[in-house]
């Protein structure tokens, strides 16, 4: 259980390192017609709730569990390091390169001499992250599993709900936590995921020696992130009827056998209680620990949910507020509560190198004309800001939205949330059930796709300013 989780975990960030490494040349380090979109679509995987990944990769792939399970990975953190490579790949000086290939080094060697070691504390980060989420992947171990997989996640899963072995369950859970931990002291603190989640601001040129990258980056994308994703959709709009919207004009009843307890409707509108509250949490904490100088200590403290599992936050919430003081499981609050607690270190992530980057002077000449913290923040930070807000906003929607881990603990009867009914739809046999479950999995796949459109439409758009 523990080497599987290890293994594939270091064998996905491999692969999706190297599958990256020519896409993020093509789209970022060059340019050409329709790149910008490309680099959007493939960093939707990975806001993509995991549940609607692994119902996808399960109706695409039959056998070969854990190839599924590598490539379900891959799927989701491709474009995510295409993205910080690529990023990093654009602050490049492009005069080292030349003077390299001056002296008569090719491209390959130039990259392997050269580019490689300037883009190392970008492939760390990456590497860093993607293997925390890859351990991380509950969802997918799960669904795609069928019980056959087992890693850290699903065994204490199991342990807290099969065997009720909460002993054992715990020992795992403090196992993960010190995993974490670790790579997270490895991490340096400039070394965030923030730039992956930003779009980039220029680009060079293409010309015809980057064409055999950018048609080879081309086939990556499309079996890596376009496939799946067309498999999604093409499920959803195929019924036992035909092709059409039947799948989608059964989401407001209750699936074959009254499978469900509460319809598809009533669940999203719980999911979506849910992420406006854990939203408002996460950002107002957040952007407090993003707008001021905090301890290393306290900035590392908010970001072990990086790599914690949301089944032992659920676990968590689950045997220490049911009774007592708190009795925060007796309220559907405490689904919010526990999905804010994973979204704080996105938005610290991803505000605190933009909050870094603003002048002492500017605050000592606002302090200096008489505002006080809060005018500061509102009338100068706020505004060059508004960029990573946004970002940080968007995305702790959809992930809110998604989180399953948690929720499959907290979310139950009338609370239940859109991914707990996902699972119990794809649990139960039927073409009924099957075909509601892949409709609700496109319609998420929408959402995500437009809120990532979105900003980084909104983030060009800034850039232009």
């Amino acid at each position: 259980m523990l080497w599987f989780t290890f293994w594939q975990a270091a064998a996905s960030t491999l692969i999706s390192l190297l599958l990256a490494t020519p896409t993020a040349y093509a789209l970022y380090r060059s340019h050409f017609l329709g790149s910008k979109v490309i680099a959007s679509l493939i960093v939707v995987p990975f806001i993509l709730p995991t549940i609607v990944v692994a119902i996808g990769i399960k109706s695409m792939m039959t056998g070969a569990l854990t190839f599924s399970l590598l490539f379900a990975n891959v799927f989701m953190n491709y474009g995510f390091a295409s993205r910080i490579i690529g990023t990093a790949w654009i602050g490049l000086d492009p005069d080292i390169e030349e003077a390299a290939r001056l002296d008569g080094a090719g491209k390959l060697r130039t990259f392997f001499s050269v580019t490689i070691f300037a883009l190392s504390n970008a492939y760390k980060s990456a590497a860093l992250l993607i293997f925390l989420y890859c351990t991380a992947n509950f969802g997918l171990v799960l669904i795609i599993g069928g019980g056959r997989l087992h890693s850290l996640e699903t065994e204490i899963y199991s342990s807290a709900t099969q065997i009720l072995n909460l002993p054992k369950a715990a020992s795992y859970v403090i196992l993960q936590s010190l995993l974490t931990l670790t790579v997270l002291i490895f991490m340096s603190q400039k070394n965030s995921f923030a730039s992956g989640l930003a779009n980039s601001r220029s680009r060079l040129g293409s010309t015809r020696r980057e064409l055999p990258v950018t048609l080879f980056s081309l086939v990556i994308a499309g079996f890596v992130v376009l496939w799946p994703i067309a498999d999604i959709l093409n499920h959803a709009f195929h019924s036992p009827s035909g092709i059409g919207l039947g799948n989608f004009l059964h989401l407001d009843s209750f699936g074959a056998r009254n499978t469900l307890s509460i319809s598809i409707g009533e669940a999203t509108l719980n999911s979506l209680r849910n992420a406006a509250i854990s939203t408002c949490i996460a950002m107002g904490i957040g952007l407090y620990l993003a707008s001021a100088k905090r301890s290393l200590l306290l900035l590392t403290l908010y970001r072990i949910p990086v790599g914690i599992s949301t089944v032992a936050l659920g676990l968590g919430y689950l045997v220490t507020f049911t009774y007592g003081v708190f009795p925060f499981r007796q309220s559907w609050l405490v689904t919010s509560i526990a999905q804010s607690i994973l979204l704080i270190p996105l938005v610290v992530q991803i505000v605190t190198p933009s909050q870094r980057a603003i002048s002492e002077d500017i605050g000592n000449l606002a302090t200096t004309d008489g505002a006080d913290r809060f005018q500061y923040w509102w009338y100068i930070e706020r505004p060059l800001l508004m960029r990573p807000i946004l970002v940080s906003l968007g995305y702790a929607v959809v992930i809110s939205i998604g989180e399953f881990g948690a929720a499959n603990f907290l979310a139950y009867g009338d609370q239940a949330t859109l991914p707990t009914l996902l699972y119990r739809l794809i649990s139960r046999p039927g073409a009924l059930n099957f075909g509601m479950a892949m409709a609700a999995s496109a319609l998420l796949v929408v959402l995500t796709a437009m809120i990532t459109f979105a900003v980084d439409f909104y983030s060009l758009k800034r850039d232009r300013l």
